[in-house]
């Protein structure tokens, strides 16, 4: 049973890879989720970005300071 999950785990990682390539190489753009706060996940988002992601659209879960 082990070797089947990981097999499956191995799988699941293998397709999020194509698609991630995918929609970094079109420039497709996603919104972003985050449940960090907002700094951490402009952080991220940056990161991401610099990786080729078209991320249009940030949203968390913590209002922005006034």
């Amino acid at each position: 049973m082990k070797k089947f999950v990981e097999l499956v785990q191995r799988v699941h990682n293998e397709r999020f890879s194509v698609v991630i390539n995918k929609i970094a190489a079109e420039k497709i753009p996603v919104a972003f989720l985050s449940l960090a706060p907002i700094a951490a996940a402009v952080e991220i988002v940056k990161n991401l970005r610099g990786q080729g992601l078209n991320i249009s659209k940030l949203i968390t879960l913590q209002p922005p300071p006034c």
